[in-house]
């Protein structure tokens, strides 16, 4: 039987946001709605591009054993079902072993500290959090973006918004799901009301922090839900839709509509 996301690569950027816990997403629930987005990806024929660092309280231990029960024993050439990238300095707690176990099923990509380090610790963990939402948009066909912090966020910009931009800025579908909230309420808010005097893309830096606008704001400018709606294959009231679910079955089901419609990258660009 045919799957809809056959061949497709989704990037999948899913963290707590402060209003999480009201609306009844604890950490470990949020942790199980990731669970529950790879598999409805992976079933459909699509596999997963995740940046999440290896926490006591994050989700990759659970991803590495549902990939280990998820993936067929045989499987161990080819694309991996799950690739996670992880920005410098952090590292994936699997041991080799482990590593050989899940080959097939996940493949870790750990990034180089980033040519334009400055030995400033802070500095230069900015800069390689933006060069890893820059690699997790070159390696997707689509990037789907849920809650996300709004405060307390390291980088310049909060990571969702940041991965958001960054997908917009390169033509790649961006699918906004506001059932978290957080981050990606903003950009949808940002989207809903598009101000025509700012610039219609900003670039990331500095400036962006400590402005009276959201950065959100800052970044999106005059983009509307339209000119998302001409890269990512849903209407705008499909769009719109999808920024109102309420329920997770609701927004996987229109986001899996949206990237089946869409070509891969690698067509999309002719090679």
């Amino acid at each position: 039987m045919s799957r809809l996301l056959e061949s497709k690569v989704v990037g999948l950027s899913i963290s707590p946001s402060e209003e999480a816990i009201g609306l009844g997403f604890d950490s470990s629930e949020v942790n199980r709605i990731v669970l529950r987005m790879i598999a409805a990806f992976l079933s459909q024929g699509a596999r997963v591009v995740l940046g999440h660092d290896w926490r006591d309280d994050g989700v990759m231990e659970a991803v590495f054993g549902f990939v280990q029960r998820y993936r067929s024993p045989e499987v161990s050439g080819g694309p991996a079902l799950v690739t996670n990238v992880l920005p410098w300095p952090s590292r994936s707690r699997l041991s080799e072993d482990e590593r050989r176990a899940v080959r097939g099923g996940i493949e870790i990509h750990e990034m180089g500290r980033p040519k334009e380090a400055t030995g400033d610790a802070e500095v230069d963990r900015v800069l390689s959090l933006t060069a890893l939402r820059h690699e997790l948009t070159r390696l997707v066909d689509a990037r789907v973006c849920v809650g996300g912090r709004r405060s307390a966020y390291e980088g310049t910009v909060p990571g969702v918004i940041e991965e958001a931009a960054v997908a917009f800025e390169s033509e790649v579908p961006l699918y906004l799901m506001g059932f978290l909230r957080g981050a990606a309420s903003e950009v949808i808010e940002a989207l809903r009301q598009r101000s025509p005097d700012q610039h219609a893309l900003h670039k990331i830096g500095p400036g962006i922090s400590g402005t009276r606008h959201s950065p959100a704001a800052m970044l999106f400018g005059r983009i509307g839900v339209e000119d998302v709606a001409r890269i990512n294959r849903l209407t705008p009231a499909e769009n719109e839709r999808l920024f109102s679910a309420t329920t997770v079955d609701e927004a996987i089901d229109l986001a899996i509509d949206g990237i089946a419609r869409i070509p891969t990258r690698k067509d999309r660009e002719g090679a």
